[in-house]
């Protein structure tokens, strides 16, 4: 399968060996970031390592999340890692893998920050928890200010990442050293945080939707509001980025270590607060 504009392989190897009893890890990095924002997770994690370049100038959300997973390493165990935008391309990939038999024998998802949804739904109730997701408004205007003013942008968007953490200075210095540039296919692919909900109409894939092994962890202080999935785990982070606070990184790292380890999710989920809607 070619995707036009887009390499034959996203998939970069950055570390690691493919031995027996350790997993391939998959990460994706949020829109508008370099897979290296995880680079301070890669020693920390028994085997092998590779991130996702998926930038594109002309292609869908459905048809990138389709090539990521037909061109990545084949393993008998894999667990994709993906924050926001990243966490919706995994779960997209995973719930649409319909080959029989499966390209991996047992496949796992760990989304971070990652809404159900990006776009706050026109159907949303005010009714019993607080709205989430962004106003489609809000998202139409950001990227109108996007294309005007590129840098401006961009940094705006780092704020946005950072805010709710205990340091965002700091936190947006960490953000900026793996930021792309605004050029268009970082402009393109914005337009994929429209992604339908991840949830949806799952009956019609038959195969694997049911059978996704998917955890999803949050911060608590997200600016942007994620529309939660379950099952949920709250971080002690606070930000959209909480993986890069100290807390949040080592919560992290413990949970990814338990999920390689395979402790079922029940054992997982027992060790920290449900996250809230």
């Amino acid at each position: 399968m070619t995707i036009m504009g887009h390499p034959n392989s996203p998939w970069e190897k950055i570390s690691g060996q493919n031995k027996p009893g350790t997993p391939v890890w998959l990460w994706l990095p949020g829109w508008g970031f370099s897979g290296h924002i995880f680079s301070d997770l890669f020693d920390a994690l028994d085997g092998e390592h590779w991130i996702a370049d998926y930038r594109s100038v002309d292609s869908k959300f459905v048809d990138i999340s389709q090539h990521l997973l037909i061109t990545a390493p084949l393993a008998e165990s894999r667990i994709w890692v993906g924050w926001s935008l990243g966490g919706a391309l995994a779960m997209r990939a995973v719930t649409d893998n319909t080959e029989s038999p499966p390209s991996s024998a047992q496949d796992r998802v760990i989304t971070l920050a990652t809404g159900d949804c990006f776009i706050r739904p026109d159907a949303a109730s005010t009714e019993g928890t607080p709205l989430q997701g962004m106003p489609k408004a809000d998202f139409s205007a950001f990227r109108e200010a996007l294309i005007q003013s590129p840098t401006t942008g961009m940094k705006r968007f780092t704020g946005l990442c950072a805010k709710g953490a205990e340091d965002p200075r700091n936190l947006m210095r960490d953000l900026s050293s793996t930021l792309y540039a605004a050029d268009n296919s970082v402009i393109q692919t914005l337009n994929w945080l429209e992604y339908e909900a991840l949830t949806a109409n799952q009956s019609e894939h038959k195969l694997h939707a049911q059978a996704v092994d998917a955890l999803h962890i949050y911060g608590t202080h997200d600016a942007l509001n994620p529309i939660k999935m379950t099952p949920a785990l709250c971080s002690p982070g606070k930000s959209h980025c909480f993986f890069l606070e100290t807390a949040g990184r080592q919560h992290l790292l413990d949970t990814l270590q338990s999920v390689a380890t395979d402790i079922p999710s029940a054992s997982i989920l027992s060790g920290g607060a449900d996250a809230k809607s």
